[in-house]
C-alpha cells in the first residue's frame, strides 16, 4: 500500500523554501555630504613661483679692422692697427706705447731705452716720413723717424734730442733687445722749438738720398753709399738717457711717397 504525500504539506513547503532563500539587501544610498570632498588650492601671486626671465642678449660689436694704406695721414683716431712696437735696452717693462684722445703717446720709464713703433702693413724703398711732436716731461731725450727698417739689415734713423742736436744714424739687431748705432752725421738743430710747442719732423729716404727736415725746413741732405738699404718699414722712435720719465705725444704722422 503506497504512502501518500499530504497535498497541503507540499503547498506549504514551496511558499516557505524561497523565503528561506532570499538574503536582505542594503538599499541605502550615501548622500553627497557623506562622499569624500574634492580639495581646491587657490594660488595668490605670492605662492605662484616666480618666472625666470630670458636673459636679454646684448649683441656684441666686433671691432673693424681698418684697411691698411700704403700712404696716409694718421691722427691715430682708430689706435695703432698695423702698428709694431720693438724696444732695445733698458727694462722691458720701461716702455709704455698708448693711444689716448686720438693721440700717440711714448712713456719712458727707465734710463737707456729705445722704444720704436714700426708701421708693418708695407715697405718702402723711397718714402717721406714726417710727424708732429710735443715734449710733455724730461730735459734729456731724443725723437726721431726710421726708414728701410730690416731686422737682418738694418735700418736709418735720424733723431732730435731736446738739447738741440741731431743725428742720422745706421742701426743694426744684434740680438734680442741689443742693437748698434753707428753715426752717419751729426750737427745743431737751431730750428727746434723750446718747451712744449710742438715740433715737426720729416725724414726723406729716396735712392742713396738722406735728407732730414725740421719744422718745414731742410736741415741736412747726403748720400749714403755705405750700408746701402734698399728698402723696409718706416717708423717713430723715441729714446730716454738719464733724466726720468720720458713723455713724447705724438699728434699725426704722414707717410708719402717723396
Amino acid at each position: 500500500m503506497k504512502k501518500r504525500f499530504p497535498i497541503h504539506l507540499l503547498v506549504l513547503l514551496i511558499l516557505l523554501v524561497p523565503a528561506a532563500c532570499t538574503f536582505p539587501q542594503n538599499t541605502t544610498q550615501p548622500t553627497a555630504s557623506q562622499l569624500p570632498a574634492q580639495a581646491t588650492v587657490e594660488l595668490t601671486a605670492t605662492d605662484r613661483p616666480a618666472e625666470t626671465p630670458l636673459p636679454t642678449l646684448t649683441p656684441t660689436t666686433t671691432p673693424t679692422l681698418k684697411p691698411a694704406e700704403r700712404y696716409f695721414n694718421e691722427p691715430f683716431e682708430a689706435g695703432i692697427q698695423h702698428w709694431s712696437q720693438i724696444q732695445f735696452f733698458g727694462n722691458e717693462t720701461g716702455a709704455n706705447i698708448t693711444v689716448r684722445d686720438g693721440v700717440l703717446a711714448f712713456e719712458l720709464g727707465s734710463e737707456l731705452t729705445w722704444a720704436y713703433l714700426l708701421y708693418q702693413a708695407f715697405t718702402y724703398e723711397d718714402v717721406r716720413l714726417e710727424i708732429s711732436v710735443v715734449n710733455r716731461a724730461s730735459e734729456q731725450n731724443s725723437i726721431g723717424l726710421v726708414c728701410r727698417y730690416s731686422e737682418t739689415q738694418g735700418w736709418y734713423e735720424f733723431n732730435v734730442s731736446n738739447d738741440g742736436i741731431y743725428n742720422i744714424l745706421y742701426g743694426q739687431k744684434l740680438a734680442d733687445g741689443i742693437s748698434q748705432y753707428n753715426p752717419i752725421v751729426t750737427g745743431a738743430a737751431q730750428k727746434i722749438k723750446p718747451g712744449t710747442e710742438p715740433n715737426q719732423y720729416t725724414l726723406v729716404c729716396q735712392e742713396k738720398v738722406i735728407t732730414i727736415l725740421i719744422n718745414g725746413v731742410q736741415i741736412r741732405s747726403i748720400k749714403e753709399e755705405r750700408y746701402n738699404l734698399e728698402g723696409g718699414q718706416a717708423g717713430i722712435t723715441v729714446s730716454s738717457f738719464q733724466s726720468l720719465p720720458v713723455i713724447a705725444e705724438v699728434d699725426w704722422v704722414e707717410i708719402s711717397a717723396p
